[in-house]
């Protein structure tokens, strides 16, 4: 029976799993697509909020280090890397756009006597509502197209980051920062009737 399983009923079953990871990530844009990836990725371990839509192509490595919140938009080719890290939080409303890269950990590179690549990886630790993260996006931010969030990023409330922004630091909350590393370039103002 173990040979047996080995032989046949294993590579239909990984071949069943690779169709439907394939079909999950890459089935267009609409109702069913949002709700294909929302189920495939929960399936994975991602803890993921209510009324959450994932476009195509985005991923998600070591779903068990990601944490969503409810009413995530996220657009087309986002990376979430939580792979030798803290992990990643994204909290409620948050949009992220296109080709967005979030990398929580970052290659040791001290000594010269050892390659890159055998001396591991480090990675920041943010604390938040009693959790330990490397990267933090808060409620209600706007990652633009082809931002990079490092390990230290954390993204305050209600502020926004430029399309292809680097961020590896602390952004107060209502701001909008920009740029490569990313800086302050203004504060959200507040357009109330009542003000």
């Amino acid at each position: 029976m173990n040979i047996f399983f080995k032989i046949f009923i294993n590579p239909v079953w990984v071949f069943i799993k690779s169709l439907f990871y394939r079909l999950s990530i890459m089935w267009p844009d609409n109702y069913l697509g949002f709700k294909l990836r929302s189920l495939f990725w929960k399936f994975n371990n991602l803890k993921l909020g209510q009324k959450c839509n994932i476009s195509s192509g985005s991923k998600f490595y070591n779903c068990r280090k990601i944490k969503i919140g409810s009413h995530l938009t996220m657009g087309n080719n986002v990376l979430l890397d939580a792979n030798d890290s803290n992990g990643i939080f994204i909290g409620k409303y948050v949009s992220i756009a296109d080709g967005v890269y979030f990398r929580s950990a970052n290659h040791r590179f001290d000594l010269k006597n050892i390659p890159i690549q055998l001396q591991g990886h480090s990675c920041d630790e943010i604390i938040y509502s009693g959790n330990k993260y490397s990267v933090v996006i808060e409620d209600d931010a706007w990652i633009g197209a082809r931002a990079i969030l490092l390990s230290g990023a954390h993204v305050g409330k209600g502020s926004i980051i430029a399309a292809k922004a680097v961020v590896n630091k602390k952004v107060p909350e209502y701001e909008v920062w920009g740029g490569v590393p990313a800086r302050f370039l203004k504060k959200r103002i507040n357009f109330d009737k009542n003000e």
